[in-house]
């Protein structure tokens, strides 16, 4: 599981994913929610947000730059229902792009067929689902129940 800084990588034809960051920021309303006290850090100014510093390693298990083979890939986003619904391989490359092509720059035409066969054979070899979640912290329990019968 990561937020929203991973690589992915291909080696020898499989797919692999790491998460990549030491340090993660939490809003107040997130500190709250998972923490369910104040963490003793103080607050700075990121992207306009209030947010605290917090070294991840303090609070969670992490295996940072650790190489994990990908077997599903969840589009998460809030909702008003909990809900984990499988999207087609076309979609899921669709959404692959559109969530990644703000963070490339193509030098050569190849770069392009290169970058969607990338994502063609990624959406091929993992099971994609669509996953609302809702402000219910107990729709966690429904999602790790999910992920124990996969």
């Amino acid at each position: 599981i990561s937020d929203d800084h991973i690589v992915f990588k291909k080696n020898r034809g499989r797919f692999l994913v790491s998460g990549c960051e030491e340090i993660g920021r939490v809003t107040r309303k997130t500190e709250d929610a998972i923490f369910g006290k104040r963490l003793n850090t103080k607050a700075g100014r990121y992207g306009g947000v209030m947010k605290k510093e917090i070294l991840l390693a303090d609070y969670f298990e992490c295996a940072h730059f650790k190489d994990f083979s990908i077997n599903d890939i969840f589009f998460t986003h809030i909702g008003d229902n909990f809900g984990i619904v499988p999207v087609s391989k076309s979609e899921a490359v669709l959404r692959l792009i559109e969530n990644t092509r703000p963070f490339f720059r193509f030098n050569r035409t190849e770069d392009y067929a290169d970058y969607l066969t990338y994502f063609s054979e990624l959406a091929g070899k993992t099971h994609t689902y669509d996953l609302t979640l809702t402000g219910d912290l107990n729709d966690l329990n429904k999602l790790i129940a999910f992920l124990e019968r996969i």
